[in-house]
């Protein structure tokens, strides 16, 4: 059953959409005359004042990402099935829509309309047109929205959010905003969907630092005239002239609120303004596990390993109380944060949220796992694909128990993202490149996955869960044993996690079934990353990622650059593998050269040149403003470029834990 916003009463809904691909016929529907007029008093013997008239909410402006174009076969599997096709939409994008109430009175938003249709009726129509045909019919123009805010305090900002095939590039787009007070309403607004030259691509807050910073990929030339946030001017440092080829860094002086919206704007002289929204949540590097049936014993090896959060999985239709009250105490004696899910049930889900939102052990909430998988026969728990309006559903619902805390969902299906990827604080995905050569999943899905994330997310974070255990079929039961997931190599795990960090990554959650992983090969280097990780995972999580801030000499190796504040990463991936059914066999690459270059704002601090082979990390020189390096490329390696005194930590700590 569909979910409905509260929006009081709903527009009739329209039985049938008409559309052309080079305009939108405005309809009408769900037509108003507010009086704005209010009340008078007679001249001269009226006691009561004239009502203050409200003025129409401001419209700050608004952002436009089109849809990404994933690859139909990522890493090798073929995605498109009859329950599945549905979400492999590639037309339309999503519209950011930014309001400000600059009245001194509360505004509540009743309605929007988009080219004169309540949003909801828009959800409840069906196109035949074949702008908006593509694997399968019938589809729906727009497949979700949301409103952060219905309720304007006096200077308070809104966002909605509209994802759907209709929102196609450079078509001219209407929307309405019924409001009460009704001369509060934004009326008949049109513009045309373009991407701007010039995005922001990463933006990082964290309570503890009270520190805010955002990072542009600039096109060329373009000169920075202020920045603003919720539509006040504040103070920034940066560059102020945006040069393509190099990320731009903005550090912004500002004091937020967590659960409060957050609209950032960049004007830029000449040229509309850069915009991008998220809501305040406290940004941290998630260098966690996903486990199921935890004990005591679970929850002290998570501990001795470094991880500093762990999501409990519970498969059964209730929720096992106890076992939640181990893991959240647990966590809260050992500083870790936990990332509550519990059953696969709905509503047992928000109860669970309900009843532990306010401990202090819980970091983020994640109200639906995996929604584009249909239940295969057989497994106990109640799996089931979710249309995204649901999904949306689920978060409001998330988001009106605790709006403090990050709401999380997950993925497995790569043609998802589209559907499902720009909902959320956090989002993440499944991706299984560790299976029988049935599938033979390869590892540079991982980058897929990462480079659509970052094409519909802008500068929301997501993270990756890798797959610590083997014979999920014989668990779970009902699954071909050919498709049984085999243990990861230590070098087929450092490959996916550097992919992943690689393409813009912000945590990771290494996942396992039951007390089967434990003891896997892979688990040596699980610790070795969560150790490693627990030192460099900050950088990864306040980096963006510079595509022109590397080059290679090997055409067979995916290579990386993350650049921070303070610090830069290199990533190597060798593409020269075959994966089996035993570990993948790696096809030795020697001396791979790399040019790597540091940014405009780290040159001149002599960052010290750290290189991670394995277990391994050896100095290998510093670097100003560039460096040449080389290297014999067995799977993945990992460059580190730190001061000085980070980079020697960072080798003794890592010493120490080999030596252990």
């Amino acid at each position: 059953m569909r979910s409905k916003t509260q929006f009081g009463e709903q527009c009739p809904r329209a039985r049938k959409f008409i559309s052309t691909a080079s305009c939108l016929i405005l309809l009408v529907a769900c037509s108003s005359s507010p009086d704005i007029a209010g009340e008078r008093g007679s001249p001269g013997n009226s006691t009561t004042p004239p009502a203050a008239k409200t003025e129409p909410l401001t419209v700050l402006g608004h952002e436009y990402r089109q849809r990404a174009v994933p690859p139909i076969t990522s890493g090798g599997v073929v995605e498109v099935a009859a329950n599945q096709c549905y979400i492999h939409r590639t037309k339309g994008g999503t519209l950011e829509l930014y309001f400000k109430n600059l009245n001194s009175v509360d505004v509540t938003i009743e309605d929007i309309q988009l080219n004169g249709l309540s949003l909801d009726a828009y959800i409840d129509l069906v196109s035949t047109d074949d702008t908006f045909r593509d694997v399968c019919n019938p589809i729906q123009p727009l497949s979700w929205w949301s409103l952060d805010s219905k309720t304007l305090p006096p200077n308070g900002v809104a966002t909605v959010v509209i994802n759907g095939d209709v929102l196609l590039p450079n078509v001219p787009q209407t929307f309405n905003v019924i409001t009460s007070p009704s001369d509060a309403s934004v009326t008949s607004q049109t513009f045309s969907l373009a991407t701007t030259a010039s995005t922001i691509t990463d933006l990082f807050f964290n309570e503890e630092e009270q520190r805010s910073h955002l990072f542009l990929a600039p096109a060329n030339g373009e000169h920075i005239e202020g920045v603003k946030v919720n539509g006040n001017a504040i103070n920034w440092r940066g560059g102020s002239t945006l040069n393509s080829g190099s990320p731009t860094l903005l550090e912004l002086d500002t004091t937020l609120t967590l659960g409060e919206p957050f609209i950032v704007q960049v004007d830029i002289e000449n040229s509309p303004p850069i915009m991008t929204q998220r809501r305040v949540v406290d940004d941290r590097f998630s260098n966690g596990m996903g486990i199921t049936e935890v004990d005591k014993d679970d929850l002290n090896l998570l501990h001795d390993t470094q991880f500093n959060s762990v999501t409990a999985f519970n498969h059964s239709p209730q929720a096992d109380y106890e076992n939640l009250d181990l893991v959240i105490s647990h966590a809260e004696e050992n500083n870790m944060g936990v990332m509550l899910y519990g059953a696969h049930s709905a509503e047992e889900r928000l109860e669970i949220f309900r009843h532990y939102h306010d401990r202090p052990g819980v970091w983020a909430l994640e109200p639906i796992d995996e929604p584009d998988l249909v239940a295969a026969p057989g497994l106990p728990y109640g799996i089931h694909f979710s249309t995204p309006m649901e999904v949306q559903a689920l978060i409001n619902e998330a988001n009106k128990i605790n709006a403090t805390k990050p709401a999380a969902i997950n993925l497995q299906f790569i043609g998802a993202i589209n559907m499902f990827g720009a909902q959320g604080d956090i989002n993440g995905w499944d991706h299984y490149p560790f299976t029988s050569d049935v599938i033979n999943l390869r590892f540079e899905g991982a980058a897929d996955y990462a480079d659509t994330f970052r094409t519909v997310r802008g500068a929301k974070p997501f993270w990756f869960w890798p797959p610590v255990y083997s014979d999920l079929g014989l668990i779970n039961g009902g699954y071909d044993p050919n498709l049984n997931p085999r243990y990861p190599s230590p070098d087929d795990a450092r490959a996916y996690s550097w992919l992943s960090f690689g393409h813009g990554a912000k945590g990771v959650r290494w996942f396992i079934y039951g007390k089967n992983s434990i003891n896997s090969p892979t688990w040596p280097d699980v610790e070795f990353q969560t150790a490693l990780l627990s030192h460099i995972g900050r950088d990864i999580l306040k980096s963006t990622v510079w595509e022109q801030g590397a080059s290679s000499s090997s055409a067979t190796t995916d290579i990386s650059t993350l650049v921070s504040p303070d610090s830069a990463i290199l990533t190597l991936v060798n593409l020269q593998y075959d994966n089996h059914t035993d570990p993948t066999i790696w096809i030795e690459q020697q001396g791979v050269e790399v040019q790597w270059n540091m940014p405009p704002w780290l040159v001149g601090k002599d960052l010290a040149v750290g290189h991670i082979q394995g277990e391994t990390i050896t100095q290998v020189g510093t670097v100003d403003d560039a460096i040449t390096l080389t290297t014999d490329l067995y799977s993945a390696d990992m460059f580190v470029a730190l001061p000085q005194e980070r980079l020697d930590a960072l080798i003794a700590a890592m010493t120490d834990f080999r030596e252990r």
